[in-house]
């Protein structure tokens, strides 16, 4: 995937910022391609009749994933995307330490515009208002995406995917599952249930593996 990024913007300000997203870049869109890729791809393909899709970008980060895909979708299918991470201010005139830099973000026009929201997903209420006034609130169809959703994270997006027939796709790319150790031990420690009655858990996991040691 061939993408030219102009960041628009070479004022001293937001020199540290852009620095940031220039590093961190090539790996991150490397890790984000096959899901950018199949969201290109479903866009296109979709039937909108002539509503256009809300994109969801859980745990975001800087949201250079979001970036890509509002250089390279169409706008008039695609009407908005929302980064929701923990991590951005609240106020983004006086963010705190530790918040995420928003410069990157002001100071250009994006083909598709950006909004960003901070979430704490792992939050039961903080999800509930994601799914109130981000996901309802959509106009038309949603596309719900997480990269590098950590354990329970990942948990989470799937909820938030079971809770609403508007979302259209769902694109998971979940890491650090459970440890080995843990599907091993004598009281299983952890258990993921959904609505729909299915459960996960640590031994679901390495379930062939263990089946195969027990056989040797």
């Amino acid at each position: 995937m061939d993408l030219e990024v102009d960041k628009q913007d070479g004022s001293r300000r937001r020199k540290n910022t852009w620095t940031k997203v220039r590093d961190h870049f090539p790996k991150e869109i490397n890790e984000a391609e096959p899901i950018i890729r199949f969201i290109v791809d479903f866009v296109h393909e979709w039937d909108d009749n002539g509503v256009p899709i809300t994109i969801i970008d859980l745990c975001s980060g800087f949201g250079i994933s979001s970036m890509a895909l509002a250089e390279i979708l169409p706008p008039e299918r695609v009407g908005r995307i929302w980064m929701v991470d923990k991590l951005w201010p609240h106020d983004p005139t006086n963010p705190s330490e530790g918040n995420l830099s928003t410069k990157h973000l002001s100071g250009r026009s994006y083909p598709i515009p950006l909004k960003y929201r901070k979430t704490d997903i792992k939050a039961g209420r903080e999800l509930r208002q994601i799914h109130k006034y981000v996901l309802e609130a959509a106009p038309g169809p949603v596309i719900l995406m997480g990269i590098h959703l950590c354990k329970s994270l990942a948990v989470r997006a799937i909820q938030l995917c079971q809770s609403s027939q508007k979302i259209v796709a769902f694109c998971l790319k979940p890491c650090c599952l459970p440890g080995r150790k843990m599907a091993f031990k004598p009281k299983i420690p952890i258990v993921w249930e959904f609505k729909n009655g299915y459960s996960f858990g640590p031994r679901d996991l390495y379930r062939e593996e263990q089946q195969c040691e027990e056989k040797d």
